[in-house]
């Protein structure tokens, strides 16, 4: 008797079991859990101590270009990369949740993360000045 089929049948439970040939959810069905984040209230206040100057805007870009372009994407819409496979999508930049946050609301998501998702926590990689430039840059995705 071969043991063959039997050897394939159970690798491919294996692998069902462990989710790798589960079907992706498709990207409307899954959320995005920094567009409905609590910000503690003594952050929404805070405004950016930069002005959005070409060149605040030029080091948020670069910033932004490095680090978050992969997930959110070139136009900050997010889903465009990398991202099929997150379980709660990076959050689009430009949805009016998002847009109507203040800059220290922005501030802090960017700083924190996202707990349970694929946003990091940034404060302690990037300096406060390019954390605030790169509010600044997002507030330009947003006006297109």
């Amino acid at each position: 008797m071969k043991s063959w089929p039997i050897a394939v049948i159970l690798l491919l439970m294996a692998l069902g079991s462990a989710g790798c040939l589960q079907a992706e959810k498709p990207m409307e069905a899954r959320p995005s859990k920094a567009a409905t984040l609590r910000v503690p209230g003594e952050n929404a206040s805070v405004q950016s101590p930069f002005q959005a100057t070409a060149d605040s805007l030029a080091e948020g870009k670069r910033t932004y270009n490095i680090y978050c372009k992969t997930c959110h994407g070139e136009s900050g819409k997010g889903g465009e990369t990398v991202t099929q496979r997150f379980e709660y999508l990076p959050a689009d930049l430009t949805r009016p949740e998002v847009a109507g946050r203040t800059d220290g609301e922005l501030f802090w998501l960017i700083s924190k993360g996202v707990n349970g998702t694929e946003m990091l926590p940034w404060e302690d990689l990037l300096g406060e000045e390019r954390r605030w430039h790169l509010v600044n840059y997002i507030r330009t995705l947003q006006a297109k």
